[in-house]
């Protein structure tokens, strides 16, 4: 049900980093799988690049209204509203909405891309505790009116080594992981125009045994956006075509949209 682009062949796209840690792990996640290199940086108010290439782009972790991109939000505001053909993102080739908002998946983007792939889980628990605290992957198994969907996705993922993890883990214990490797910290471009961080990715690169490394070149801005929220009244029938020169957008809550404009 994925986009045909997930299949292509290797080094034919360049990866395009957002701004956090989902993003970081999962284009190191796709350059090892498919030697697609990080040419490109969003951060959602502005976009940077390392070179003109002529290689198609894919972002990463960033729900793109056009265009190839690896997302895990739920983008549509109706059943009626279109998503993405050509987005890598569960709740858009499966149709999840603002109607059905609570059956979403609620995960992150790497684990997406680890079950598309057939990547192994890291063997280290410590490892696998990291991907599922990455973007609060955790909280709705221990949620207990959203644990039978969060559980449902988990199995459509073929993840049952995270299920075992998660039953005799609790909600302290992914603080605990958060805190050490200070997960939660964002990407940024520094004003030489490189990338930075306070995310711990030298540890992390040690226990998930994967190289997170930033791109050391330096980037080179080629536009700024604008980022807007908006709150939806529960009945309102708003889709995204009434909204101008919309370039990402992402339902954070069934009734809050964020969404960049151009």
């Amino acid at each position: 049900m994925f986009p045909s682009w997930c299949d292509d062949g290797e080094g034919v796209y360049d990866l395009c980093l957002s701004d956090d840690l989902d993003s970081l792990i999962s284009c190191m996640l796709l350059e090892k799988v498919k030697g697609y290199k990080i040419n490109y940086f969003y951060d959602f108010s502005s976009f940077w690049q390392i070179e003109k290439s002529s290689r198609p782009a894919i972002a990463v972790d960033v729900d793109l209204t056009k265009g190839k991109c690896w997302g895990n939000h739920v983008t549509a505001l109706s059943q009626k509203d279109s998503v993405n053909e050509q987005a890598a993102n569960l709740n858009s080739v499966l149709k999840i909405s603002r109607d059905n908002y609570f059956e979403k998946y609620a995960g992150n983007t790497i684990l997406q891309i680890i079950s598309y792939y057939g990547i192994p889980l890291p063997q280290k628990e410590e490892a696998r505790m990291v991907l599922l605290a990455v973007d609060g992957s955790y909280r709705g198994f221990y949620s207990d009116k959203f644990r039978d969907t969060y559980l449902k996705w988990l199995e459509i993922l073929e993840f049952d080594e995270l299920i075992q993890l998660l039953e005799y883990k609790t909600v302290e214990d992914f603080h605990w992981i958060i805190d050490k490797y200070n997960l939660y910290k964002k990407i940024y471009m520094n004003d030489q125009g490189i990338l930075d961080t306070e995310i711990f990715i030298d540890a992390l690169s040690d226990v998930l045994e994967l190289d997170l490394m930033l791109p050391w070149s330096q980037f080179e801005k080629v536009r700024d956006f604008k980022r807007k929220s908006l709150y939806l009244d529960s009945e309102d029938p708003l889709n995204k075509k009434k909204i101008n020169k919309m370039v990402s957008c992402a339902l954070v809550r069934r009734n809050y949209l964020c969404y960049t404009t151009y």
